[in-house]
């Protein structure tokens, strides 16, 4: 089980090395080339309740006490908080619950290997995480660390490690560490930076209306055709698939599906339970949202309808595949009746795909290299407004779609 602080706490995604040879890597802070200072260091809420992360250090053996988290934040229960070393000129924070900008000068983490200390002075804490070539280092043993620690010799000696320090393993230069699944115990080291972002896919075993009628989504193809929510037809231009081990994800709620029961949003929608991934979005139609977000259709993350009777987060009982649906277009197709979105190719999605999955999709669709935020289908509800508009919905006993087929 992964070391955490302030009950469910995790260092979950270390990204050490942004200039790899030739060229190339990844652009945290979006200024239009990578540089040294875009390292982060993405930390992960596994609990189910927010945590105050105010007042907690990051620590460096070789720099010390590099970044203090301010008053006031609050990480939202499975929220990200994003750490980078510095914002260019031009650059923008990364998108994440929580994102700040150390503002060093220069790079901080050394690239064949390092420690990523988080301390906790209320509680006189740690958690240590290691990588590349470097051993788990101990805060109070400078000897432990390779060439010493000078950073570390005002690291607080009466403060207590929680847990036996993590390993994230070797690194490969231009790609992340991060933990598969998000606060899980396996690593990954060969995969796309993704700073605050997760999965937006189906889940396998749900049917998606065809002209022919429903139909698994496992056995859908590039080519074959789909019904929209309009009542019109679209294609499926590609198919993205992410296999999910049931055993790595039962300690880490926070990544189960979320399951909305038959009915749950309306009579008859869906028509059987529907499992979509946390961030997967469908839609909320009516007079509320109207009066919201001025527009009658909005979309929502299925994670904002927690509160809703006949959703919850479900556990996998054995492995399962998110499968991502891309057409012409974002738009909205029905899944077990329901108006649900296809794959929006916006700056979440491009974090969080693999490269490969990336180059095909621009192969397919070259006019959206530049696109970073294309357009969407409808109206994107996010955050508390969206979580409002569930509740407004709730308390007036109001459907939150109707029946479009």
């Amino acid at each position: 089980m992964a070391d955490a602080l302030r009950g469910g706490l995790v260092i979950n995604e270390i990204y050490p090395q942004p200039i790899v040879a030739g060229g190339g890597g990844f652009d945290s802070d979006q200024s239009g080339t990578a540089d040294p200072t875009d390292e982060f260091i993405e930390f992960f809420n596994s609990s189910d309740d927010p945590i105050d992360m105010s007042g907690l250090e990051l620590w460096d053996p070789g720099t010390g006490n590099w970044f203090t988290f301010p008053q006031g934040a609050i990480l939202p229960a499975g929220g990200y908080a994003v750490v980078i070393t510095n914002v260019s000129p031009g650059g923008t924070l990364p998108d994440a619950d929580l994102s700040y900008s150390a503002g060093r000068p220069g790079p901080l983490i050394n690239n064949p290997g390092d420690n990523i200390i988080l301390h906790d002075p209320a509680a006189s804490e740690f958690i240590v995480a290691a990588f590349g070539n470097w051993p788990i280092a101990d805060p109070h043993d400078p000897t432990t660390a390779p060439g010493g620690a000078p950073g570390l010799a005002a690291f607080p000696p009466d403060a207590t490690q929680v847990g036996t320090g993590e390993h994230f393993g070797p690194l490969i230069p231009g790609q992340s560490i991060q933990r598969i699944p998000n606060g899980g115990d396996s690593f990954d080291n060969d995969t796309p930076p993704t700073p605050g972002s997760v999965n937006l896919c189906f889940v396998s075993g749900t049917m998606i209306e065809t002209p022919d009628g429903p139909r698994l989504i496992e056995t859908l193809a590039v080519g074959d055709a789909i019904c929209t929510a309009s009542g019109g037809r679209t294609v499926i231009r590609w198919i993205g698939l992410r296999r999910m081990l049931a055993a790595g994800l039962r300690e880490n709620p926070q990544q189960w599906p979320i399951r909305f029961a038959a009915g749950a949003l309306a009579p008859g929608l869906p028509d059987a339970p529907l499992r979509l991934s946390p961030q997967h979005r469908i839609i909320v139609s009516g007079p509320i949202a109207r009066r919201m977000f001025d527009t009658n259709e909005v979309l929502v993350a299925a994670k904002d309808f927690l509160d809703l009777p006949g959703v919850d987060r479900e556990m996998p009982e054995q492995d399962f595949w998110y499968i991502h649906l891309m057409t012409d277009h974002h738009d909205i197709v029905l899944a077990q009746g329901v108006a649900a979105e296809t794959l929006y190719f916006g700056k979440v999605a491009r974090d969080n795909l693999p490269v490969e999955s990336i180059a095909e999709i621009l192969a397919i669709f070259p006019d959206l290299a530049g696109q970073i935020d294309p357009q969407s289908a409808r109206t994107l509800a996010k955050g508390r407004p969206a979580r409002r508009l569930i509740e407004r919905h709730l308390l007036n006993e109001k459907p939150l779609q109707r029946p479009l087929i």
